[in-house]
């Protein structure tokens, strides 16, 4: 039976959980601080609000990316120290509750004999060398810096070490010095193991992979190292071209991928293959389908726009052989255009297609000639506007009422939510609509500064704050 080790590292102003199976590392989630941009430096109190907030998210993350459950757990090791008292309280209290919850083990570890001692870590598919006891190690970490000669796991002889700041407390302090900025950019290349230096698209997956486009072939971090996909020279010639335009994620973190020519493909992650799926299509019907875009919907359907505008394809699933995809041509099952605008699916299950010559749903009587641009689903009600100002509602009875806006309303550039209010962002500013007293309230977002009223672009964060985007500079946060 797999001996499953969980580890959690929150000595500083980093929350980091890892999944090991018999020595091979599973999963490794990091959620780095922006916090201490301001301050030059780490500041305790702050690192360990931020470990508070994130240490939940990181270990879900890292079980889920492991692919197990706590249940399958065999063990928690966690960081007792050195390191900042209340970064470490987070940590060490975090794995003893869920050590109790679970009935199982938890371990101490020493923060710098884990750095030491990384090298053991294994990683499946790649050449895992390992140092031989008795070897020196110059360890140089934030806090400290040491020559250690190890003996074995657990026995260490320090040989020197900093008598005055460690090498990276000197970094930060020359830095701030020297007016350097504090910050945490990375910059990935083909050096890297990035497919190419080109990126087309990027993509997240519900296990939350980064995948990324590339003019030759597609890739995803791992937060490690990138993992690069294309079709070499001896394969089959599973793909026309290796330079990708798009990206879709699907709900079972497969991708779907358009290709320079505007070919459709699927690459399924389990398999590790892509699925020729445009040339199936094509040879269903007879058709030379050349993608526009991609709209894959939660309950596993995939619907596909195309650049001819004649005809929209849905498909169920990774759409495989003996699979048939459905091709609805413009003015059947109430398809007004080929020109969509956004398809999307409800709670209910209805599939809304938005078109430049109005919307429907699809397999279902409602169809309405005004052409909503937007939709947006708060509480048991659809919202739907225009480009040119309307706002109406799609109720539990599934009738469509028109929602008065305050005069001067005569655009309309998104539609978002917060709670149960609806936000619209309009040439007046924000608009924000309750559906529960059908009350409106204008939210000037003009400023000295920044004197634009049109809202372009809202955006909700997971606090619920709303930041919102015009033409002019900067962001205003309401």
């Amino acid at each position: 039976m797999a001996d499953y080790i969980l580890g959690i590292e929150s000595s500083c102003d980093d929350t980091s959980a890892a999944v090991i199976r018999d020595g091979y590392l599973l999963s490794n989630v990091i959620a780095s601080q922006q916090v201490h941009k301001d301050f030059g430096g780490v500041v305790p109190e702050l690192a360990s609000r931020a470990h508070e907030q994130n240490i939940v998210p990181v270990v879900s993350t890292a079980l889920e990316r492991a692919g197990i459950k706590p249940s399958d757990l065999t063990a928690i090791a966690f960081t007792r120290g050195p390191g900042l008292l209340g970064s470490l309280l987070v940590g060490t209290s975090f794995a003893k509750a869920l050590g109790i919850a679970l009935n199982i083990p938890i371990v101490m570890v020493n923060h710098l004999q884990g750095h030491i001692l990384a090298g053991f870590v294994r990683q499946e598919g790649k050449e895992n060398r390992q140092p031989q006891f008795p070897y020196l190690c110059l360890l140089v970490s934030g806090g400290n810096s040491q020559i250690v000669k190890v003996n074995s796991p657990l026995d260490f002889e320090i040989l020197g070490q900093t008598i005055d700041d460690a090498a990276g407390e000197a970094f930060d302090k020359c830095a701030k010095v020297m007016g350097l900025p504090y910050c945490d950019v990375r910059k990935f290349s083909i050096i890297d193991g990035l497919a190419a230096n080109t990126i087309s698209d990027i993509a997240q997956t519900p296990d939350r992979l980064m995948w990324f486009s590339t003019w030759n072939g597609i890739s995803y971090y791992d937060g490690n190292s990138f993992h690069t996909f294309r079709d070499e020279a001896d394969d089959l010639d599973l793909l026309s071209t290796n330079p990708f335009m798009s990206i879709y994620a699907t709900a079972i973190n497969n991708v779907w991928c358009i290709t320079a020519s505007r070919r459709l493909y699927a690459y399924e992650t389990i398999l590790c293959t892509f699925i020729p799926v445009g040339d199936i299509i094509n040879k269903t019907y007879n058709i030379d389908l050349r993608v526009d875009k991609i709209y894959p919907i939660k309950q596993g359907n995939t619907w596909v726009t195309t650049q001819s505008g004649d005809y929209l394809i849905r498909i169920n699933g990774l759409q495989r052989e003996g699979n048939i995809p459905e091709l609805i041509k413009v003015g059947q099952d109430g398809l007004r255009s080929g020109n969509v605008w956004h398809i999307r699916a409800d709670k209910k299950k209805r599939e809304w297609i938005l078109t430049d010559k109005g919307t429907t749903i699809y397999h279902h009587q409602f169809s309405t000639p005004i052409p909503f641009k937007w939709v947006r689903e708060v509480g048991d009600n659809i919202f739907l506007a225009t480009q040119d100002g309307r706002l109406a509602v799609f109720d539990e009875n599934n009738k469509l009422n028109m929602i008065p806006l305050p005069a001067g309303v005569t655009r309309i550039n998104q539609l978002k939510n917060t709670g149960y209010q609806l936000l619209i962002a309009t040439n007046l500013g924000i608009i924000i609509y309750n559906p529960r007293t059908f009350k409106t309230e204008i939210i000037n977002v003009q400023s000295p500064g920044q004197p634009l009223a049109e809202v372009k672009n809202i955006y909700t964060d997971d606090f619920g704050m709303v930041w919102v985007f015009t033409d002019g500079m900067g962001v205003t946060l309401v």
